[in-house]
């Protein structure tokens, strides 16, 4: 687009002051992306040793049920 395309505009561009950065604009985007979580540190935060604890309960709990009910009883075998 030329100046001579739209003149009104380009005056009122003109006067629209610069975007100034901050000073502290570098400091403040490192300080955030160390405070982003990596996915590794996510997954570690994940398997904590109290949920690792309680998904192995019920995962032997599960089994045990699944291996109670698959075996046949001694009353349903004919054996009282």
């Amino acid at each position: 687009m030329d100046r001579e395309d739209d003149k009104q505009l380009w005056d009122i561009l003109g006067r629209v002051p610069e975007p100034r950065l901050s000073p502290f604009f570098a400091r403040n985007v490192v300080r955030s992306v160390r405070q982003e979580a990596t996915r590794f540190e996510q997954m570690r935060g994940w398997f904590s040793l109290r949920r690792l604890a309680a998904a192995s309960a019920v995962v032997v709990l599960v089994v045990g049920m699944a291996c109670h009910h698959a075996s046949p009883s001694l009353a349903d075998a004919g054996y009282e």
